[in-house]
């Protein structure tokens, strides 16, 4: 769906539903989510779940999760591939395989977090920011990927590990895939064109085949 299933979008941009030629369009087998200003002086944008507001979808128990994808360069974007669980009974589990602020071009996030069920409990959160060759991302297409096992969460940038924390119980469910590519108003300048956007060649999930196989 193009929408969070819970009805929680975010950014400043309007997340749009599919229609003819924004914002989601396929050329050469290359997805394109388009983030455009509009006549207002307002942004639309788009994101993509795996699963819905009535609970189907695809979502995966542990395995690898990837995304092979070309960031934007512009300031004021904040394009991201993440993870959530589909038990909220315990509160929601969420690992950001990547969230990159397109102002801050020398960094990537990455991390778990445990948001609580209501206000008497407290967030859990492992997260690290990965320093990165500034207008790395921008030019070319990069994998970005998770592996979630049942003890630990590894990170990865173009198949290499760069960081992982320990695997915590909340995330021992299915989880289902997100790509968001919102607006960061605040962070715009001069530079930043009026239509700019997050191209992706696939996003796949694997799991390890059983001992013996």
């Amino acid at each position: 769906m193009a929408h969070t299933p819970w009805a929680g979008d975010f950014g400043d941009a309007r997340f749009k539903a599919p229609g003819p030629g924004h914002p989601f369009t396929i050329s050469n087998g290359i997805l394109s989510i388009e983030a455009r200003k509009t006549s207002d002086g307002s942004w639309e944008s788009g994101m993509l779940s795996s699963w819905d507001a009535c609970n189907s979808g695809f979502a995966q128990k542990y395995g690898y999760f990837e995304i092979r994808t070309r960031l934007p360069s512009a300031p004021g974007f904040w394009p991201s591939f993440w993870l959530v669980g589909v038990d909220k009974r315990q509160g929601t589990a969420e690992i950001d395989v990547f969230e990159y602020l397109t102002h801050n071009p020398d960094k990537l996030s990455l991390g778990i977090h445990k948001h609580p069920r209501n206000q008497t409990e407290t967030r859990k959160t492992f997260a690290t920011r990965h320093e990165i060759e500034p207008g790395s991302l921008g030019g070319k297409f990069n994998t970005y990927g998770v592996e979630v096992t049942p003890d630990i969460v590894v990170f990865y940038l173009n198949r290499r590990e760069i960081w992982r924390t320990p695997m915590l119980e909340e995330f021992r469910q299915p989880m289902y895939m997100l790509i968001s590519f919102p607006t960061d108003t605040g962070q715009m300048d001069a530079s930043t064109p009026q239509s700019v956007a997050m191209e992706i060649d696939y996003v796949r999930a694997y799991q390890r085949k059983p001992i013996g196989f």
